[in-house]
């Protein structure tokens, strides 16, 4: 399992792990992580930011990105350009702005204007929290990150699973659905295309599955590149506001925290 850097960069109000540059091209570069790039014409830490279609989109005069890493589209094996700070803006991205945890005294560090007061659900129960891991298959991943995502309280949608067990034949084995799939959801790392429809259809998720035909793929499905799709629980809806797992880690990632007012107190743990 790859080993947590302990080398923080903190830019603006967000931290990023610090990296050398090979370990981005070794496990794949992440957007909650920045790469330590050392040349002889330059030393510098920059987050990597995610994908572009074309690296002339960093360059536009108009372009919004920010400074960092990014990558090309859907090109094997990884192409990066890293778009830099210029001026004052790129003292941020100094590796004399890195945290070693393993030298940094914490308690220094926080002052009482920078303490995050935190809330949990607590609407019926406390929010359904389950651990993502490396291991986890893609649908497992999906599964787990809309449940994150939803803060929903496990209790609200036990009669569901218990009623979606029974319908399906299963008999008297409705009564320990909940348990048991509550169980498989944290525990397992695989979850088959049938369990995921039956865990989303229990739990008020719609799912859309897709399939696209590679750049360059020989025998396309369609000519025109199209995304051939089918809707197992709905009828099909529109595909207007798409967003990837990738996309909202870290959202997926503190879904367990909720940030309150400055003055709020601490909810129940």
């Amino acid at each position: 399992m790859e080993k947590l850097s302990l080398l923080i960069l903190e830019i603006g109000n967000s931290p990023y792990r610090v990296y050398d540059l090979q370990h981005g091209y070794d496990n794949g570069f992440r957007k909650n992580n920045a790469y330590w790039i050392k040349t002889d014409l330059e030393e510098a830490v920059y987050p990597y930011r995610g994908e572009v279609k074309s690296f002339k989109e960093l360059f536009e005069q108009d372009s919004e990105l920010k400074p960092g890493i990014y990558s090309l589209k859907n090109h094997v094996p990884v192409k990066i350009q890293l778009k830099r700070a210029i001026g004052k803006e790129a003292e941020l991205y100094s590796p004399k702005n890195i945290t070693d945890l393993t030298k940094a005294d914490l308690t220094k560090a926080i002052k009482d204007d920078s303490i995050i007061h935190v809330k949990l659900n607590t609407s019926g129960g406390s929010a359904w929290m389950p651990e993502l891991s490396e291991e986890d298959d893609a649908t497992s991943t999906l599964l787990k990150s809309a449940i994150r995502l939803k803060g929903m309280v496990f209790a609200d949608y036990a009669n569901r699973l218990e009623v979606s067990a029974v319908g399906k034949g299963q008999g008297s084995k409705g009564v320990s659905a909940k348990s048991n799939s509550k169980r498989a959801i944290e525990n397992n790392h695989t979850t088959s295309m049938n369990k995921l429809l039956y865990y989303c259809d229990a739990f008020e998720l719609d799912v859309v599955i897709g399939l696209r035909d590679k750049p360059g793929a020989r025998d396309p499905m369609l000519p025109n590149g199209e995304v051939l799709t089918l809707f197992p629980l709905s009828a099909p809806f529109p595909l207007d506001n798409v967003v990837t797992v990738q996309d909202m880690k870290e959202e997926i990632d503190t879904a367990h925290l909720s940030y309150v007012e400055e003055g709020d107190e601490f909810g129940e743990l």
